[in-house]
């Protein structure tokens, strides 16, 4: 086996072994993701009156809803981009 053939190998298996993680990753994310995703889809227009209602939100609705505003527009706030 050439020089080249052991270098090309050996990147091969490092570049399968970072796909893997990422899969890994990617397979722990989706439930996550879809979760959250069912969620939003289950609020409806009074649970928006509501928030709007609040002059200042508890912190967590207020990120929530910041999130909420994220995924939706597909926009990165500050916070998503960390």
């Amino acid at each position: 086996m050439s020089k080249e053939e052991s270098e090309v190998k050996t990147k091969a298996a490092e570049t399968q072994a970072l796909a893997d993680e990422a899969k890994a990753d990617l397979d722990q994310a989706l439930p996550a993701l879809n979760a959250a995703l069912d969620s939003l889809n289950a609020l409806n227009k009074g649970d928006i009156v509501e928030i709007k209602s609040m002059l200042k939100p508890p912190p967590l609705v207020q990120m929530t809803m910041e999130v909420g505003t994220c995924m939706l527009l597909h926009a990165c706030m500050p916070f998503c981009c960390v």
